[in-house]
């Protein structure tokens, strides 16, 4: 594989992490704001709309198709810390970056 075509594949993972953290704080803003007000609006798909009230929990996707409810709490500490990863991951990607370009610089000397 190309150096180009190694990089490109590095940039699109850390693209991806960096969208995994926007949607993940977007939810967990969206969370803490139905904590406040206990009543939403729910997109159900095709431009469609209903609103409906808080009942004190929320139902999260675990992997593997398992789904579980649970305290909104809960849920808000489990989305900060795939937050984390996902920051620790990009850092990682970073890195394996640098050392790509440094062994290509260490190459043209």
């Amino acid at each position: 594989m190309r150096v180009e075509e190694v990089l490109a594949l590095i940039d699109a993972r850390i693209a991806e992490f960096r969208r995994v953290i926007a949607e993940t704080t977007s939810a967990i803003e969206a969370l803490k704001s139905l904590r406040e007000r206990g009543e939403m609006i729910v997109p159900l798909g095709g431009g469609v709309l209903v609103g409906a009230e808080w009942k004190g929990s929320v139902l999260i996707d675990v992997g593997g198709g398992i789904v579980l409810e649970r305290p909104v709490e809960t849920v808000i500490e489990r989305l900060e810390r795939r937050i984390k990863r996902a920051e620790e991951e990009i850092k990682r990607l970073e890195e394996e970056k640098r050392k790509v370009l440094e062994q290509v610089r260490k190459g043209k000397e």
